[in-house]
C-alpha cells in the first residue's frame, strides 16, 4: 500500500484525449485507488479541490494546462495532501465543497503544511461578501479571486509560482522576450554571470552575482522590459566575498545603532553564512524597511531575513486603513488612479492596473508600511499587459 501511494504522488493527473468534454477525471469510487498520469510537457502541478466538474472547474483546469501546468483534481483536503510533492506549486480551492466549507479546507491545509509554504488560492464561482472573503484570508488563503472577472490576476500569481520549473522546458519559453531581457541585462553592466528566461510574462533569473545589490539591480532592470510583469530571482546565488559572519554582524549592528529612527537595543542580529537575520520589535515598519535596504548594500551580505515585529499601536478600523492607504497611493503614485484598496482584518488587498512594474513595487511597499497592515495581497497588473494565457 505504501508503495502504491508513493507511485501516486509521483504522477500528475491528465485527461485522456477521448474525453474532450471534461477537464478533470470523475471522482474515484470508494475502494478504488487513484492513479494520476503526468501530463506531457508539464513539470509543475496544481492541486485543484472542487466538489464537481462544473463549468468553472473545467475552465480553470483547461487554462492551467494551456500554461503547461499539470492539474490534479480532488474533492477533499486529505486526498489533496496525499498528492503533495516537490513539484506542487499551489492548491486551488473552488467552493462550494462537499462536507467542509472553503474556510475549513484552507485552515486544514495551512495547519498541515506548516513551514512548507505551498500557497492556497481560492477561486469563486460567484461574488462573495467582503466579510466572508476576509475569513478566507484569515484562514490562510494567499488570494481570493472572482472567476472570470479576476482571471488575469489569478493567472499572474500561478505564472509566478510555476515559472521557475516551467522555464526548464524550452517549448514554454517566450523567445522574443527572452532575447530582449538578456539584452537589457547586458546593458545594465552589472559584471555578473546571469541569464534569464521568460515564461508567460515572468522573467526567471539564474546565475551568480558577487553582491546582493546586483541581484536586486538585475530585477529592477528586467522590470522595464515591455511584456514582463514579474521577476523571479530564486535561482540566483550570491557568492561569498570572504567577509566573516562576525565582521558582518558587527557592521550591521553599527548601522542600526547609527540610525536615529530605530532603537537598536530592541533588535538582535544574527549572521550565518552571509545570511543576516534581524529580530526584535520596532515602532514603525517604514523606518525598519529603509534600514534593511541599507543593509543589503553591505559587503558580505548574501541574503536578509527579517523577523522584526511592529510594536502594538492604537487599533485602527479596516475602513480607516483603506481610506488612508488610498490617499497615500494617490499622492505618491500618479499612474495608479484606478487602484482599489480593501482591508480585511489588517490584510490589504490591492487591485487595479499601473503603467510599470516599478509602480506596482511602490504600491506594495506603501501598503506594507501603512500602520495596521500585516500582509499585502497584490492583484495589480499592468495597463497594457502581455496576454500569454
Amino acid at each position: 500500500m505504501k508503495q502504491q501511494v508513493l507511485e501516486t504522488q509521483q504522477h500528475i493527473h491528465s485527461v485522456p484525449e477521448g474525453r474532450r468534454r471534461s477537464s478533470c477525471h470523475r471522482l474515484p469510487k470508494p475502494g478504488r485507488s487513484r492513479q494520476h498520469k503526468k501530463q506531457p510537457g508539464s513539470a509543475s502541478k496544481v492541486i485543484l479541490l472542487r466538489a464537481s466538474n462544473d463549468r468553472t472547474s473545467a475552465a480553470v483546469a483547461k487554462v492551467l494546462r494551456g500554461m503547461g501546468v499539470g492539474v490534479v483534481c480532488e474533492s477533499d483536503a486529505e486526498s489533496a495532501l496525499q498528492d503533495l510533492d516537490l513539484v506542487t506549486c499551489a492548491f486551488v480551492v473552488i467552493p462550494p465543497l462537499v462536507k467542509r466549507s472553503a474556510h475549513q479546507v484552507c485552515t486544514t491545509l495551512r495547519q498541515t503544511l506548516g513551514s512548507r509554504g505551498t500557497p492556497v488560492l481560492v477561486v469563486l464561482r460567484s461574488a462573495m461578501p467582503p466579510r466572508e472573503q476576509g475569513a478566507l484570508y484569515w484562514s490562510g488563503a494567499a488570494g481570493v479571486f472572482d472567476w472570470p472577472r479576476e482571471k488575469l490576476p489569478f493567472l499572474r500569481i500561478v505564472a509566478r509560482l510555476t515559472a521557475s520549473i516551467i522555464s526548464s522546458e524550452p517549448q514554454w519559453r517566450d523567445r522574443a522576450l527572452t532575447r530582449a531581457a538578456n539584452q537589457r541585462l547586458r546593458k545594465a553592466r552589472l559584471d555578473a554571470d546571469l541569464s534569464v528566461f521568460v515564461v508567460h510574462g515572468v522573467a526567471v533569473l539564474e546565475g551568480q552575482v558577487s553582491a546582493l545589490w546586483k541581484r536586486d539591480a538585475a530585477q529592477v532592470a528586467l522590470e522595464f522590459v515591455d511584456g514582463i510583469h514579474d521577476v523571479v530571482s530564486d535561482g540566483v546565488t550570491v557568492l561569498s566575498d570572504g567577509v566573516s559572519d562576525r565582521e558582518l554582524a558587527k557592521s550591521v549592528r553599527q548601522m542600526l545603532q547609527g540610525a536615529a529612527e530605530v532603537d537598536a537595543s530592541t533588535l538582535a542580529v544574527k549572521v550565518k553564512d552571509g545570511t543576516v537575520t534581524v529580530s526584535g520589535e520596532v515602532a514603525h515598519r517604514r523606518e525598519m524597511s529603509r534600514l534593511l535596504d541599507l543593509v543589503r548594500h553591505l559587503r558580505g551580505v548574501r541574503s536578509i531575513e527579517s523577523l522584526v515585529t511592529i510594536a502594538p499601536q492604537r487599533k485602527r478600523r479596516d475602513s480607516q486603513i483603506a481610506r488612508d492607504l488610498t490617499c497615500e497611493i494617490q499622492d505618491a503614485i500618479r499612474d495608479a488612479p484606478g487602484v482599489a484598496v480593501a482591508v480585511f482584518g489588517g490584510i490589504a488587498v490591492l487591485q487595479g492596473n499601473v503603467r510599470r512594474n516599478s509602480g506596482r513595487r511602490r504600491l506594495e511597499r506603501l501598503a506594507l508600511e501603512q500602520e495596521g497592515v500585516g500582509r499585502v495581497v497584490m492583484k495589480v497588473g499592468l495597463n497594457a499587459p502581455s496576454r500569454p494565457y
